[in-house]
């Protein structure tokens, strides 16, 4: 394989930490992943490219913008970035991802792909340092631990979470636009475990009504209810039913 394109250092840390990193192909270019922690089926099949090109639960069709801007919360390695590139080849996309493995892999990822851009925080109703939780079985669950009542046994079975613990940089989405001059945004995606989504949006308000980009969210049951109330507290409202756990919230431009 050639490695010109990987960071200097990023094997050597891979070799010292005893992961197992390999390569695949997706959508004709290089992706790599941990397959003891994400699996090559959990990329292409119902959880990953499948669904996403499938079902569009993000709803990419709802782009009109030839260019659009996207915002990718909780970014995992990477694996929607691609479907986007492959749908709209000229989107500018940031990718947020907390998780330092995760992120060492999706940074790995995106630096194959053109005008996509890859941030280390967690996303949250404000700037904060934050614990983060690493689940021990799949790398996409790791989360916040800003909810214990996330880690009921109905939702995460006997996962103990104990993977790893990290201090992660938190931010607001509204904070993270101005951070990085971001003036238009067209669509938010939102997957991110622990049932923090109301914290999340709530972080996102001056984004929400001042550019009106779509947003689709994964929410789990128990956040439906009050997501819903919120959105439709600031203009938006849903739109179909939800693909999924993925509902998606349009806003009346006014």
């Amino acid at each position: 394989m050639n490695f010109k394109i990987r960071g200097p250092d990023f094997f050597d840390q891979i070799e010292q930490a005893n992961r197992v990193i390999l390569e695949m192909e997706l959508f004709g270019k290089p992706f790599f992943h941990e397959p003891l922690r994400t699996s090559k089926n959990e990329i292409l099949g119902n959880s990953g490219v499948k669904k996403m090109l499938e079902q569009d639960n993000y709803r990419l069709d709802l782009i009109r913008n030839e260019n659009p801007v996207i915002l990718d919360v909780g970014s995992h390695i990477g694996i929607f970035p691609r479907v986007i590139k492959k749908q709209i080849p000229k989107a500018q996309i940031h990718s947020i991802e907390p998780d330092p493995d995760n992120f060492q892999l999706l940074k790995l990822n995106n630096e194959i792909i053109e005008n996509t851009f890859s941030h280390r925080f967690g996303i949250f109703s404000n700037n904060s340092s934050q614990t983060l939780k690493g689940s021990n079985y799949n790398s996409w669950r790791s989360t916040l631990d800003v909810n214990s009542n996330f880690f009921r046994e109905d939702l995460v079975g006997t996962d103990p979470f104990t993977f790893g613990e990290y201090k992660v940089e938190c931010v607001t989405l509204d904070n993270f636009a101005k951070r990085y001059e971001i003036i238009n945004v067209d669509l938010i995606g939102i997957t991110v475990p622990g049932e923090i989504g109301i914290s999340i949006l709530n972080g996102a308000k001056e984004l929400l009504t001042s550019r009106n980009p779509i947003v689709s969210i994964v929410l789990y049951s128990n956040e439906v209810k009050i997501v819903k109330k919120y959105m439709n507290s600031i203009g938006y409202s849903t739109l179909d039913k939800p693909r999924g756990m993925m509902h998606t919230f349009v806003r009346k431009k006014v």
